[in-house]
């Protein structure tokens, strides 16, 4: 991904971080977690480390987020990667290996599950049907 492009997505990301907490639609600690994870979605994350970061347990860590996303934050994890990927399909040449790695998966094969449990489609079918073509 280009710098421009990422700098405009991390204004987003912050912005869309900004109006969740002023809506009062997620408390401190996971509207703390939910920016982590859209900010480093590309990297390793650790629920653990998260949850030591913000002073909780990780039982009630997971408990909180689910709570008020109504999904744990391993599943809002994969679920912000994957639509990170759908974009970068859509949107760039990029392999799907190149895809699956900018998003943070490091196996190829696992995000393609992944995706295909999501959207119903494989990468390649979801890119064919949104017009773009592979490298």
């Amino acid at each position: 991904m280009n710098s421009e492009n990422e700098n405009e997505r991390l204004i987003r990301v912050a912005c869309e971080a900004v109006r969740r907490f002023r809506s009062g639609r997620y408390s401190l600690p996971v509207y703390s977690a939910v920016y982590n994870i859209e900010r480093h979605y590309h990297s390793e994350l650790r629920i653990e480390e998260m949850a030591e970061h913000l002073g909780l347990s990780t039982p009630y860590f997971i408990r909180l987020f689910k709570k008020e996303t109504q999904m744990t934050p391993n599943e809002y994890l994969v679920k912000y990667r994957l639509k990170i990927a759908a974009d970068l399909l859509q949107n760039s040449n990029f392999s799907i290996s190149q895809i699956s790695s900018e998003v943070g998966f490091q196996d190829s094969n696992y995000f393609t599950r992944c995706f295909r449990k999501q959207y119903q489609v494989t990468p390649t079918q979801y890119r064919n049907f949104s017009g773009q073509k592979t490298k």
